[in-house]
């Protein structure tokens, strides 16, 4: 099924982006401004190792993730898990809950460069995800096979914003053992979000504004006794 920007976020669901690597390659390569790809970056500044982290990401706009980096201490190849909380909704309670995330993303990846660089989690190997404004969607991103993933202890507390720009936020997670085991209170994950803003659907909601401006001079004048 191909992506159809028509479609609201909020009514997309993970069979809308049932999508194979070459139409999601073609996708985003096509140069438009729908598909200017970006990236909020945490740090790469580790004092811990862990399997994996949970963590929120908090819309501001219309946004699509498409990929992440992540933090891995060696240049080994490594098993690594992502899950999305369930129905959107943060991490916050549901920590110790397998039943309330969903596995999208099963993949192998090499560390690239070792402790203190960005190793890819390979384009296409999670379904894009879909985030609007105000929404907090809780993300759960772990090694299968041992603690060779960065985390930064924070000053700041576990749920609130560490990282923001104006299109969306990264919260303080924790750090966790596998799988859903113990967890480190007041952890940072260490890598990027990758991601595109919803044109076509920035583009709707201010078509939708202007059509209902200009009806108003008519609804107004209706009402004006004959």
């Amino acid at each position: 099924e191909s992506y159809d920007p028509n479609i609201p976020p909020g009514e997309r669901t993970f069979a809308t982006y049932e999508l194979s690597f070459e139409s999601l390659q073609t996708f985003f390569n096509t140069p438009t401004a729908t598909t200017t790809p970006k990236t909020l970056s945490t740090t790469y500044s580790s004092t811990s190792l862990v399997y994996g982290n949970m963590f929120d990401v908090i819309g501001k706009n219309y946004v699509i993730v498409y990929g992440m980096n992540v933090h891995i201490a060696d240049t080994e190849n490594h098993n690594v898990e992502v899950y999305l909380r369930r129905n959107s909704g943060s991490f916050m309670n549901v920590q110790r809950h397998p039943t309330a995330w969903s596995l999208i993303g099963d993949i192998s990846i090499q560390g690239d460069d070792g402790a203190g660089m960005p190793t890819s989690i390979p384009f296409g190997s999670f379904d894009p995800v879909t985030i609007v404004p105000g929404v907090s969607q809780g993300f759960y991103v772990t090694l299968t096979d041992g603690k060779f993933m960065g985390q930064t202890q924070s000053q700041i507390s576990t749920g609130q914003v560490y990282e923001s720009n104006n299109d969306l936020s990264i919260t303080v997670g924790v750090g966790k053992d596998y799988l859903f085991g113990n967890k480190y209170d007041a952890a940072v994950f260490n890598g990027e979000i990758l991601y595109f803003v919803d044109e076509a659907k920035l583009a709707s909601l201010e078509a939708s504004s202007a059509s209902s401006t200009s009806r108003r001079p008519y609804l107004e004048n209706s009402l004006l006794p004959a």
